[in-house]
């Protein structure tokens, strides 16, 4: 078998975060073994996915989509919803709590995208469990990029330069 699928149905409750991350670690090390950074990775990702449905939908339930690929060994992550708004990024400022969660499942992610359903939407990203030197190399400056002490200055730059 070359394809492994789960599916779970929660509650639309911010404790439905921490226990999606519970669920995606548990499912995907019982069917192959990853790295504590593809781990960590798609806890993150997961974290964002969830808590945008749980933020932004009005159904009482959530569905989170698991899928193994074993012949190209990646893992997509998805969250379904009863939105029908699609999710955009944002830009956030430098002491925002919130605004960056598409930019670190960007990051993150292989590929990711979010696709319109007759029920709403759904919001996925896919995952190497063996990066690339090259990407792992793209998400390690992305990270940098992204953490709040480098943002600052970035910003800065950037409008002075449009100046």
């Amino acid at each position: 078998m070359s394809v492994r699928f789960r599916q779970f149905a929660l509650p639309r409750v911010n404790e439905s975060v921490p226990k999606s991350r519970d669920l995606v670690g548990r499912t995907i090390r019982a069917w192959i073994s990853m790295s504590e950074e593809v781990h960590d990775n798609l806890n993150l990702i997961t974290s964002e996915l969830v808590t945008n449905a749980v933020e932004h939908t009005t159904a009482d339930t959530i569905a989170l989509t698991l899928q193994l690929n074993t012949r190209t060994r990646m893992v997509t992550v998805g969250v379904q919803d009863s939105s029908a708004v699609l999710p955009s990024g944002r830009h956030a400022a430098p002491d925002d709590q919130s605004g960056r969660g598409l930019w670190l499942v960007a990051a993150l992610a292989n590929r990711h995208g979010a696709q319109l359903t007759p029920t709403g939407k759904w919001v996925w990203a896919e995952v190497a469990l063996q990066p690339l030197a090259r990407e792992q190399a793209r998400r390690n400056v992305l990270r940098q990029i992204i953490s709040v002490n480098k943002v600052r200055p970035l910003i800065r730059a950037r409008n002075l330069s449009a100046a």
